[in-house]
């Protein structure tokens, strides 16, 4: 976990950027959830781990985490989100008579867990997520 979470070479990381502005009088929440997909697999979810961290690398959002474990959206989510996507991150954005404009860049690492073996040797394999951001928000 330690050299996965350390990965800083280009094309070792995905940053991405989530922007939640809230203008205007009253109380308004914004409830958001950051999730994944999988895209192209030959590698199963049960041998990738994942890590995210804000604000490129000053907050653990998501400790290593085997994919395969991690919560997936249920229905009637408060977020919007599709049933059964991956859960990085969820919160929610909250204002009472101000305006709100929160911007987070988020870090995501992948990485093949020490556990995972598959007849002793990873060759020519590959594992795509496609990061999804939903939010809803609700005038209180």
């Amino acid at each position: 976990d330690d050299a996965g979470k350390a990965l800083s070479a280009e094309g070792q990381y995905f940053d991405f950027t989530v922007n939640a502005k809230i203008v205007g009088k009253g109380t308004t929440k914004i409830d958001y959830v950051i999730t994944a997909t999988e895209v192209t697999t030959s590698l199963p979810s049960t041998g990738v781990k994942a890590y995210l961290t804000s604000n490129t690398d000053a907050t653990v959002e998501l400790a290593p985490t085997i994919v395969s474990t991690l919560p997936l959206t249920e229905s009637g989510n408060s977020a919007g989100a599709p049933v059964g996507e991956h859960i990085l991150k969820s919160g929610s954005i909250s204002t009472t008579d101000n305006s709100v404009n929160e911007t987070t860049t988020y870090r995501l690492r992948m990485w093949v867990s020490n556990d995972y073996s598959e007849n002793g040797q990873i060759t020519s394999k590959k594992y795509v997520l496609k990061v999804n951001v939903y939010g809803a928000a609700k005038a209180q």
